[in-house]
């Protein structure tokens, strides 16, 4: 499978760039990006070639890796789909939900595989969260609460100005600040245990940046009653992972990769650490398995649009400075 890469303006560039070099299945063929210098090199970096003209790639590639500012991403993968080609994209997908949905209706009309990273669905923690959920174990869930930040803007004798990249914070790149890139990983979980959305309360701080958000919390009401409190930012001083799910019948606590759970269902009440399942392949390869040997992913649609639906509900729950229905943001239009 030939693949490009669509820019290494991410931070996870050169690690998509490096599972594609070590992937057995898998050959970096070509770097395309707006930056001549960092194209370059990036190709020099992974042995590929440096091209200016995205259209001199389409006949050489069967997919491409998109790396680039999310502003770009609805032009970028419009084309690859509209060329053929797989894609295997950075979240989010796009700036909207519109764009999102446009999208989606090239994609209908081509035999292609579209994976967006949502790389935490696929740990082990998650799963087995997953599989108490459906046991019964923590019986009717009534409220979730995921907290991840890392320090990506603090100052540090190595990173005066922070070592996430001032871009980082331009929302006409990325569309947002904190929620709309880290804060999709509390999104994403939190949507795939909670079920359907219907109304979402957002407020978000600026402790160092004047253009976008770099802290955030986000609550998130579904369908069933959960409610969600989702919390995320550039400007902790220790990087966190907290995942809490809280049920009519137990609770499930999650502290970086470390697992309880407490549950009238088993055998001992108390807190107890549970054995883990073995975690699935990084999306990646999730991506390269369905498109080589159609084999399914751990990702649908459905995580993919309601990431961007809850977005851009909270940035008009945070204007705004009051409660967003979902209906207001478009609705749910999801088979």
């Amino acid at each position: 499978m030939r693949v490009a890469l669509l820019s290494g303006w991410h931070v996870h560039a050169a690690e998509y760039a490096q599972y594609a070099v070590n992937h057995s299945e898998v050959e970096l063929h070509f770097i395309w990006d707006t930056d001549e210098i960092r194209g370059r090199a990036f190709a020099e970096r992974f042995d590929a070639m440096y091209v200016q003209n995205l259209n001199d790639i389409w006949e050489q590639v069967d997919g491409v890796i998109i790396a680039s500012p999310t502003n770009q991403h609805f032009a970028l993968i419009s084309e690859a789909l509209k060329q053929g080609k797989h894609v295997f994209s950075e979240k989010v997908l796009a700036m909207n939900l519109d764009e999102c949905r446009k999208i989606r209706e090239i994609l209908e009309n081509k035999n292609v595989v579209l994976t967006l990273c949502l790389p935490r669905l696929s740990d082990a923690y998650f799963l087995y969260a997953v599989s108490a959920l459906e046991q019964g174990l923590l019986g009717r869930l009534h409220s979730i609460r995921c907290r991840l930040h890392h320090d990506g803007i603090l100052s540090s004798a190595e990173h005066p100005q922070g070592w996430l990249p001032a871009e980082f914070l331009d929302r006409s790149l990325t569309g947002g600040g904190a929620l709309i890139d880290l804060g999709a990983h509390p999104i994403y979980l939190a949507n795939r245990l909670a079920g359907t959305p219907v109304s979402v309360s957002a407020l978000f701080s600026s402790f160092y940046s004047s253009d976008v958000e770099d802290q955030a919390t986000v609550c998130v009401k579904y369908e069933s009653g959960c409610v969600a409190v989702l919390e995320t930012g550039f400007v902790s001083g220790q990087r966190s992972f907290l995942l809490e799910l809280h049920g009519s019948d137990g609770s499930l606590m999650v502290d970086q990769q470390s697992v309880r759970i407490a549950s009238r269902h088993l055998p001992h009440q108390a807190w107890q650490t549970p054995l883990l399942p073995k975690p699935l392949p990084h999306p990646f390869s999730q991506w390269v398995a369905s498109v080589l040997h159609h084999e399914p992913q751990n990702t649908s649609w459905q995580d993919i649009e309601h990431l961007t639906l809850i977005n851009d509900a909270a940035q008009l729950s945070h204007q705004k400075r009051r409660i967003v229905d979902i209906s207001e943001i478009g609705g749910l239009q999801i088979d």
